[in-house]
């Protein structure tokens, strides 16, 4: 919510609190979406490709799940060549 957008704001320097429309732009989303993984300790359990724990830690449930697993075989594609 606000407070994230507040604390986005602070830590990347993107003015989403005020103008939340930047997260329209990829750079901005990946920038913002990149600081809230690693501020909330995401980093720690992200290396053994578990998105259905992921998913739960992040959301409290499974919403989204199959999105997320869909674009991340995609990403891995696009990290292998």
């Amino acid at each position: 919510g606000k407070r994230n957008y507040r604390l986005a704001q602070e830590a990347t320097g993107s003015a989403v609190l005020t103008q939340p429309e930047l997260m329209l732009q990829p750079s901005v989303s990946a920038t913002v979406s990149g600081w809230y993984w690693h501020s909330n300790g995401f980093d720690a359990i992200d290396d053994d490709q578990d998105i259905r724990a992921e998913t739960r830690l992040l959301n409290g449930g499974e919403t989204g799940l199959a999105d997320r697993e869909r674009y991340f075989k995609l990403l891995l594609k696009v990290k292998d060549g």
